[in-house]
């Protein structure tokens, strides 16, 4: 199978945090909105959706990557 060259141009990630890493985690995310121009997502400090850890999430393209 081939996969075109555009398939996965784009692409998001979830960071995972706990109570011990959570302020590491604010200023990461912090960094990745302000510094590097990325879009994040809400700083979960409870369970959301599937994820079985806090997290938050951001987005990037292939050429951000």
């Amino acid at each position: 199978m081939t996969i075109p060259a555009n398939e996965f141009a784009h692409y998001r990630a979830h960071l995972y945090f706990d109570e011990t890493t959570q302020e590491f985690a604010a200023e990461l995310r912090y960094t990745i909105s302000h510094e590097l121009g990325l879009p994040v997502g809400p700083f979960n400090t409870r369970l959301v959706g599937p994820h079985l850890c806090w997290s938050f999430e951001t987005a990037f393209t292939q050429t951000e990557f």
